[in-house]
């Protein structure tokens, strides 16, 4: 069947909106209806659903025992520790009820909700990362959030995948390690205070620095080495030139917070940081291809309306998700109940 585009009034905040044929084809061979809300309001429904870093203090509704949860004492609901929650002493199935059709649903089903137990913590294989939340495969993770893919001693930071000993850090990938204050990071390496820098090793304070090592103060190189405000040093005179700098001093890093915020007005940026990115329309897309409307994504292919994925194709309105295929409207945390809901 050949569609066409749709202009069509949102439900929710009335704004109009357009659904493409490319929309309609998805949506016939996942077997759902097309949206009623405009991509906005479909996301703030979706991150509606998601507590990043709010954590409580509170028992385990059903061994008792003290835990760290996301989710507050005074929840309508119970909350199991993780122990609890995939052991064999509670059975899921004993929740289920008949469907009363002389009710409406949503009471219905707001009543079940209030019910059925959930997991204290969104973790998957993870080891000595009791105050993190959204972790899955990593170690020694603490107060932070979307940390995945083996990632090992990580504090304070959010959105990091296969990086290891990482402080203050957001959106760092593919295999970083030692970094400190640093954002959109992909692959560096034993650095602080960098911005948008790609393969960078033992750099301070840089901006939009690719494949360089040993600069300092720097913004806009590629392929350079042993470079203080973008002039070129010899290495010994680096290294001479580096130690005024006197790194170990707390006056001498506020002077140096300071010059950084004068590079930052200095620097050139890029419309976005998009790399190896094919028909494809956002921001933080690294080796994507058909992608409209995404951002901090990699590995992508065919997808709209996405945040925070990546290793996936054929997915609409997804965030925080990683190796799907045909999804829609998907979080951590969401029932199928739910997806079905949101759908209509």
């Amino acid at each position: 069947m050949e569609y066409k585009s749709q202009n069509v009034i949102c439900q929710n905040c009335h704004g109009e909106f357009t659904i493409e044929p490319e929309d309609f084809n998805f949506y016939q061979k996942i077997k759902v209806p097309p949206p009623t809300f405009c991509t906005w309001c479909r996301f703030i429904r979706r991150m509606s659903w998601r507590n990043d870093r709010a954590l409580y203090k509170r028992t385990c509704d059903l061994c008792k025992k003290n835990i760290i949860a996301m989710y507050s004492p005074n929840s309508s609901f119970p909350v199991y520790c993780r122990g609890c929650w995939f052991g064999d002493n509670w059975d899921p199935v004993s929740f289920g009820r008949d469907f009363d059709f002389s009710r409406p649903f949503f009471e219905q089903y707001k009543e079940l909700s209030n019910i059925v137990p959930r997991l204290a913590l969104w973790q998957r294989n993870v080891i000595n990362s009791d105050y993190s939340n959204m972790t899955g495969e990593s170690k020694n993770v603490y107060l932070s959030v979307s940390v995945v893919k083996n990632c090992e001693n990580v504090f304070y930071s959010k959105a990091v995948d296969n990086s290891r000993d990482i402080v203050d850090c957001l959106n760092i990938i593919n295999g970083s390690e030692k970094l400190y204050e640093t954002i959109e990071a992909q692959g560096n390496y034993n650095s602080q205070y960098l911005l948008l820098c790609r393969n960078t090793l033992d750099s301070y304070y840089s901006i939009d620095c690719i494949n360089c090592s040993n600069c300092f103060l720097c913004y806009n190189l590629r392929n350079k080495n042993f470079c203080i405000r973008n002039q070129q040093y010899s290495e010994e005179d680096y290294l001479k030139e580096l130690k005024k700098f006197n790194l170990k001093s707390r006056s001498s890093r506020e002077k140096l917070l300071i010059e950084f915020e004068k590079i930052k007005k200095e620097a050139i940026f890029r419309f976005g940081n998009i790399n190896k990115a094919v028909n494809s329309t956002g921001n933080n897309l690294l080796n994507v291809k058909n992608c409209k409307n995404c951002y901090e994504i990699y590995n992508m292919e065919d997808c709209k309306n996405c945040f925070r994925a990546f290793d996936s194709k054929d997915c609409m309105d997804t965030d925080y998700c990683g190796w799907s295929e045909l999804n829609t409207l998907l979080a951590p945390r969401m029932t199928i109940m739910y997806v079905f809901l949101i759908l209509l």
